[in-house]
């Protein structure tokens, strides 16, 4: 291999280096740049905010010893547009693995019933889904929103409890979203077993399924903290809040968000502290309520089941301006020596559809307040965490949170394994680095030693093969003068072919560094091949035979140089070791060869070819510096032939 390519092979591998640096680079800053991204995005979703007082736990089924399916079925009043179901986990706390959904199945399929009668699945999964562990929503969007009669969620392999080893199955809440609206809730639920004694309350009854409350506080990074307003009335009278919605508008849904218990752990209030046990809905067109209707009257709340963060109620659908909120109370102050009941609530929310028509609005109370805690707190939007934002949107948001905690663990590793590669690659590149740059300087030293020896190569080639030839051609000229006969005319003539010779020669000593440098000398390989035979070969019968000269213009002229030159010591060695008087010559150009083929027709012996037959060393020589292979045959009917070849570039070939 010569020095450049070796140096270039040198430079290919420190830019192979340089590139595996930089891949590894930009894939560490890709896995940096996505870290940051989903992390940054985590810090803008709403956190889980876990409940800690007692309350409704879900729906679970009776416990079984084997995995046998289990269903359970949403089924609405009248068939509804739905375009996402989510399943929200139940959540225990798990002795070895900290919080886990608490008989989560690890398989199901959730199944619709549309209004023609027909089934349609839409989700079927299996363990190798990889959604458990998780405490976060499950969250199936559907691909185009379909009217439906019922939704059933089939648990076809059953979790199990840890301490007893039963397999069961629970869920805290089915939510079915037509737009932003939860149209599941307090609807009928079906299963397939339903725990025993239901005229007790329990914490895990199918009403539970869908009573709209979560085992998460809605806990929003946006807003700000806002305090809930408390209410104070005598015992036996009711609080009374009316708001003037400010148009006319058909109200369909009530949210009441419960206040704030103590941030202390464990927390001194219940759970149902300032919640009313009673509550009625009115509506009317006008102030003073004179055309007033019930929108809602509930029961009187038999157990803390019934009390969750934000408690839901469905309004009859009725167009009104002015609502009416009326609160009785078992909650008594126990500041005021137990004569005064507590309502009181983070925000309320009245919807027409999917708009809180409430927002901004101002309550009147017929009660005495707290001077901290402001009516305006009901109707700004905000909780005791921040901003309050769609169900949706919140569910979606922990369902995000879940996602991106499984995933930024696995990019972090891949970070720390990128920065070790890139270390790695560090040291291996700073070695190899090191190595060819010393090999290169070492190469740098190499290189003019090699190169000087070329050039004396060559030097010496060019002096045998061009001084040689004229020096033969002069001897071979200066026979002729000793011919007695010879007329003045023709020594004159030999005299000026010596002068001519001669000329040459000078020209030649003086360009011998450079050879194409002088036109004079080389115009033409065909052209100078013709007239090296005139000089040196000049009384010798001889045919000249050529294919694809027109491919000649291609191959570069010092190669043609050193073809001539290569060509003139084959006559010349015709000339001194043949007796022939009659030669040939073929140059062939085509299928990426160039051969060049001289044969004379002298006579040998047996014992001259098996001295001849090595090739002489000026031959090989030239043949190296040529970049070509000769060959030496004694073909039959006697002579020598020499056969030069020489790969030449397929493009100049078809040019």
């Amino acid at each position: 291999m010569a020095v450049g390519e070796k140096n270039s092979s040198l430079l290919r591998l420190l830019l192979l280096v340089m590139t595996s640096w930089l891949l590894t680079s930009c894939e560490r800053h890709d896995l940096d740049e996505e870290l940051d991204e989903k992390k940054t995005r985590l810090n803008q979703l709403a956190h889980y905010s876990l409940r800690s007082e007692v309350g409704a736990i879900g729906y679970r089924s009776i416990g079984k010893r084997k995995k046998e399916a289990e269903w359970v079925q949403v089924n609405l009043q009248t068939p509804q547009i739905i375009d996402q179901v989510v399943l929200v986990p139940c959540i225990r706390r798990d002795t070895q693995n900290g919080l886990q959904a608490d008989g989560f199945p690890e398989a199901f399929e959730v199944q619709v019933g549309l209004e023609n009668g027909s089934v349609m699945k839409i989700n079927r999964t299996n363990e190798k889904d990889h959604f458990l562990p998780r405490i976060a929503p499950y969250i199936i969007k559907l691909d185009q929103p379909v009217k439906a009669k019922w939704v059933k969620v089939e648990a076809q392999k059953l979790n199990k409890i840890g301490w007893n080893n039963e397999h069961y199955f629970a869920l805290s809440e089915l939510m079915l979203f037509s737009g932003d609206r939860n149209i599941a809730l307090h609807q009928s639920v079906s299963a397939t077993s339903k725990r025993r004694h239901t005229n007790i309350p329990n914490s895990r009854a199918t009403r539970y399924l869908v009573d709209g409350h979560l085992p998460y506080g809605m806990d929003s990074p946006e807003g700000q903290q806002s305090i809930s307003f408390i209410s104070r009335k005598n015992v036996d009278e009711s609080h009374v809040y009316t708001v003037d919605l400010e148009q006319l508008v058909t109200v369909d849904l009530l949210k009441l968000h419960r206040i704030e218990l103590d941030d202390t752990i464990p927390q001194s209030e219940p759970g149902d502290y300032a919640v009313p046990s009673k509550i009625t809905v009115i509506g009317s067109l006008k102030d003073d309520f004179s055309d007033s209707i019930i929108l809602h009257e509930s029961k009187a709340i038999q157990s803390m089941y019934e009390i969750g963060p934000i408690m839901h109620y469905n309004l009859k659908r009725q167009k009104i301006r002015y609502l009416k909120l009326q609160f009785e109370s078992n909650c008594i102050d126990p500041d005021i020596n137990n004569a005064l009941t507590l309502v009181g609530f983070s925000e309320i929310e009245v919807f027409s559809g999917s708009d809180n028509i409430a927002f901004g609005k101002h309550f009147k109370t017929n009660t005495k307040t707290i001077q901290t805690r402001k009516v305006e707190a009901l109707t700004d939007g905000q909780n005791y965490y921040g901003k309050i934002v769609p169900e949706k949107q919140w569910i979606s948001e922990l369902a995000q949170r879940h996602e991106l905690e499984r995933e930024i663990p696995i990019i972090e590793e891949e970070v720390v394994r990128s920065y070790g590669r890139q270390k790695q690659g560090y040291v291996a590149g700073g070695i190899i680095i090191f190595t060819a740059v010393a090999l290169m300087g070492f190469l740098s030293w190499l290189l003019p030693m090699r190169e000087r020896r070329k050039i004396r190569e060559r030097f010496a080639a060019d002096i045998h093969d061009e001084l040689g030839a004229n020096l033969h051609t002069i001897s071979f000229i200066s026979d002729g003068l000793k011919d007695k006969s010879l007329r003045h005319d023709e020594i004159l003539d030999i005299q000026g072919r010596i002068r001519h010779v001669a000329e040459r020669t000078g020209r030649a000593v003086y360009h011998m560094g450079g050879l194409l440098e002088d036109g004079k000398l080389y115009r033409g390989l065909i052209d100078d091949m013709t007239r090296a035979v005139e000089r040196i070969l000049s009384t010798y019968e001889h045919e000249l035979k050529i294919e694809g000269e027109e491919l000649l213009e291609k191959v570069p002229k010092k190669l043609q140089v050193d073809l001539l030159l290569f060509y003139q010591e084959c006559l010349v060695n015709i000339g001194r070791h043949s007796d022939a008087d009659k030669f040939e010559t073929s140059l062939i150009l085509g299928s990426g060869l160039l051969v060049l083929t001289v044969r004379d027709f002298g006579f040998n012996h047996e014992e001259e070819k098996e001295q001849n037959f090595t090739v002489s060393k000026s031959l090989q020589r030239r043949a190296r510096l040529l970049g070509g292979k000769v060959k030496v045959s004694f073909p039959d009917g006697g002579g020598v032939k020499v056969r030069l070849e020489r790969k030449i570039k397929a493009r100049a070939e078809a040019s």
